[in-house]
């Protein structure tokens, strides 16, 4: 599957995903890839070596350079779209992707549960089209390191954070300061983050224990699944298979009225 980082190249974004990155590498005790910030339309002379065997991320120029040929191609086609800045980082291969959606008030952060993505969309690029949500057994350190980094940071909001598992290690890819896209299945297990957001922030009580997902299920995004299928990326047979396996639908639902 490929790697959902959203790592944009375009001047505010790129430097913001920068910045987090930096910072969770400084203060997070969970693995973060190496990467570099170089200037758009370098050539290969200007490059050190570190660059080989990279991903340069962004959505007019992005690939994996294993070697020289294939960096001159990204770097060529960067210069023609006028980006003027490059985000370059290690490549690692994903075993595991998963999503940790919660929220904090500035003191509390709550984690109900994951998201480990199954299968990803054609049409879109590093969004989930089938996915799993299933309870933070066997992640406790890592959801307890990730409530931390939030607390520390000192945001105020709901959160999703990306992450993957490569040859056993995790690591922390991003942390998007907004909802997540798959944060509706998270609240169809019994973790409404949005109430639990609201409920912290009028005084309300909020019971982190109950909050927590019990089980797993699968999830289907079936605006991601019409656009694969329209587009011809996804055969008929296999609309109706992946539909038919899931738990939880983000658009049908068996309450609607025919």
């Amino acid at each position: 599957m490929r790697r959902k980082i959203r790592f944009a190249v375009l001047v505010l974004m790129a430097l913001l995903s920068y910045v987090i990155n930096v910072n969770a590498q400084g203060k997070a005790p969970w693995t973060v890839t190496k990467h570099w910030i170089t200037p758009g339309g370098g050539t290969v002379e200007s490059m050190n070596e570190q660059y080989m065997d990279a991903w340069i991320y962004g959505k007019k120029a992005k690939g994996r350079c294993e070697d020289e040929k294939t960096l001159l191609e990204v770097l060529s086609v960067a210069e023609e779209k006028g980006i003027t800045q490059i985000l370059v980082e290690d490549y690692i291969k994903i075993d595991r992707e998963y999503a940790a959606l919660g929220c904090s008030d500035g003191e509390n952060v709550i984690i109900p549960g994951i998201i480990q993505f199954v299968r990803g969309s054609k049409s879109h690029p590093g969004i989930a089209l089938l996915g799993e949500v299933k309870p933070t057994d066997g992640f406790e350190q890592l959801i307890k390191e990730f409530c931390l980094f939030v607390q520390e940071i000192g945001y105020v909001g709901i959160f999703d954070i990306d992450f993957v598992e490569s040859g056993g290690d995790f690591y922390f890819l991003e942390l998007n300061l907004r909802i997540g896209g798959s944060a509706y299945a998270i609240t169809k297990m019994g973790g409404n983050l949005p109430a639990i957001y609201v409920n912290s922030l009028t005084g309300s009580n909020v019971n982190a224990n109950e909050a927590k997902i019990k089980q797993s299920a699968i999830y289907i995004n079936e605006r991601m699944l019409m656009d694969d299928w329209i587009s011809g990326k996804l055969s008929t047979k296999t609309y109706w298979k992946l539909t038919s396996s899931a738990d939880i639908h983000f658009v049908s639902d068996s309450e609607d009225s025919i």
